[in-house]
């Protein structure tokens, strides 16, 4: 009689999981566009960086509302943080679909990375990446006069390879304007 029961206890067991493996199934899918912070190039010595921002859409490319946003920055090397200094930042898409991580502000460590993202919803979890880089940029001030160098490389392309053919060296010098 115990098995009877225990077989009973199964199978009742393994009939409530089915329903699961069935809502599995069912599931949305879910995409990621980011549409703000993808290979931005933020200057270190601004100590500013542009906000990432993503929209979230299901299979039928309407935007997703309620779904959990996680954005993930490095710990060491070329980064950011978020306002306290924290390495993440979770927020939920509006009815548009979309999420932003605001206050992001470059470390002084240059280089490249990968802010990584994470999106929940109804059970559904999507991963993505927006990279970005950290740069040393020099500000000059409006009116300064500076000279400038550039190289310009000619090549021919003949079937796979290259050939260099010439180069020429252009120098110009005169005020910096400002820029818009």
């Amino acid at each position: 009689m115990a098995l009877a029961a225990v077989a009973g206890v199964q199978r009742f067991a393994a009939g409530a999981q089915e329903p699961q493996v069935q809502e599995k199934k069912n599931r949305p899918k879910l995409f990621i566009d980011i549409i703000q912070g993808q290979d931005v190039v933020n200057n270190v010595k601004q100590r500013v960086a542009r906000e990432p921002q993503v929209v979230v859409y299901d299979e039928n490319h309407n935007p997703v509302n309620g779904a959990e946003v996680t954005f993930l920055l490095p710990k060491n090397g070329a980064s950011a943080r978020f306002p306290g200094g924290h390495t993440s930042y979770t927020t939920t898409t509006g009815a548009n679909g979309q999420a932003t991580a605001p206050g992001l502000q470059a470390n002084n460590v240059v280089g490249s990375y990968k802010i990584n993202v994470v999106v929940s919803s109804q059970g559904t979890t999507v991963t993505g990446t927006i990279p970005m880089a950290n740069v040393l940029a020099v500000t000059v001030a409006a009116g300064t006069s500076v000279l400038t160098t550039t190289i310009i490389t000619l090549t021919t392309v003949a079937g796979v390879a290259g050939v260099t053919v010439g180069t020429i060296l252009a120098t110009t010098s005169g005020p910096v304007s400002p820029s818009k």
